[in-house]
């Protein structure tokens, strides 16, 4: 795959040590899938899987409940793409996707500032302060003007678990 990332969880508990692995499905051996997981600490992975939407040039986390959410672009709608699973961390679910699409602000396109690929990348991150913010869920994504090839860095902020998200603001000057 292309952009592949992973996230390992270390929250303890039965899923402790457990990774979760989710790439772009552009130049895959495992056609449109776009996730896999290891649930023995890196001996084995499972056969690859589909995220709902193919969320692409995006990055991974895990909520307290340890729900694994990755963010990226949907090609197919224009749109910053959400998806998390509440049942991948367990022996007997290869993992039931919900996904969420919303504006974070911009496109990922290619342009001046890497003429030969992406303008930027998409991250995501949820709080685990224990705090007021705590499970907040950060979309942060430096994505460009449609057909331009100049880039902003946007915030948004999801206080529901990814279901409803803020309106974006830029966070670059």
């Amino acid at each position: 795959g292309d952009k592949q990332w992973m996230a390992i969880d270390r929250r303890g508990g039965d899923a402790d040590g457990n990774i979760y692995c989710a790439w772009s499905n552009f130049a895959t051996i495992c056609d449109t899938n776009n996730f896999s997981r290891s649930m023995d600490h890196n001996q084995s992975y499972d056969s690859c899987t589909y995220i709902d939407g193919a969320p692409h040039f995006g990055a991974m986390d895990f909520d307290k409940n340890g729900n694994v959410y990755v963010i990226g672009w949907d090609f197919n709608n224009d749109s910053t793409l959400v998806s998390w699973s509440n049942d991948v961390q367990s022996v007997s679910s290869t993992g039931t996707w919900t996904s969420v699409r919303f504006d974070l602000g911009g496109y990922m396109a290619s342009g001046q500032v890497n003429p030969a690929g992406l303008v930027g990348q998409m991250n995501l991150a949820i709080d685990h302060s224990g705090g007021p913010t705590d499970g907040y869920i950060y979309a942060l994504g430096a994505l460009g003007e449609f057909n331009f090839g100049t880039s902003d860095v946007f915030f948004s902020r999801s206080t529901d678990g990814g279901l409803t998200w803020s309106t974006p603001v830029i966070v670059n000057d």
